[in-house]
Parts: structure tokens; C-alpha cells; sequence
């Protein structure tokens, strides 16, 4: 088969990946629901990169997954919270 719209019955795996023509999660985004696709390795993940994570989150590259962290210490990154929290 070579359409990514071929029926896979695979628990887990509907999507046909046309070029290695096996059934897999995904083949790009948007085949996830709120995960994105790793087209590596046609699976849905967390994340790929910190742009897909919360402010005050980045991607842990080795998981997929969003943890607490910022980008840099000088807190001058959209991910990081701003220093001292509160206001008035």
C-alpha cells in the first residue's frame, strides 16, 4: 500500500506509512490529537522541542516529555516564569 489513508488494524497503529509501507501512530502532525509526531520513529509524543511545552516547561529530548525547567538561569526565556513570582 502506499496512501497513509490505507486501514491499519493494528491495535495502536492506524496509520499506513507510505514509504516503509507498515502500519505505525502517525506519519506527521496532526494524526496525534494534542501530541506531536516524532517522524523518526512514526510514533506521537509529548513534545519534540520546547516549543510545544507550557511556560515553565522544557522538553526533555530523551523522553518526549514536557518537565518543569527553564531554557536559562537569567530568566530571560517566554519559558520561564518571570523571578519572584508574585506581584503586589
Amino acid at each position: 500500500v502506499n496512501t497513509e489513508t490505507q486501514d491499519c488494524t493494528a491495535p495502536g497503529k492506524p496509520v499506513c506509512d507510505p514509504n516503509s509501507q507498515m502500519c505505525v501512530q502517525c506519519v506527521r502532525d496532526g494524526q496525534c490529537g494534542t501530541q506531536v509526531c516524532d517522524t523518526a520513529n512514526d510514533t506521537c509524543v509529548d513534545c519534540l522541542d520546547d516549543s510545544t511545552c507550557n511556560q515553565g516547561q522544557v522538553c526533555d529530548t530523551s523522553s518526549h516529555t514536557c518537565v518543569t525547567g527553564c531554557t536559562d538561569a537569567a530568566h530571560d526565556n517566554t519559558r520561564c516564569p518571570p523571578p519572584g513570582g508574585c506581584r503586589g
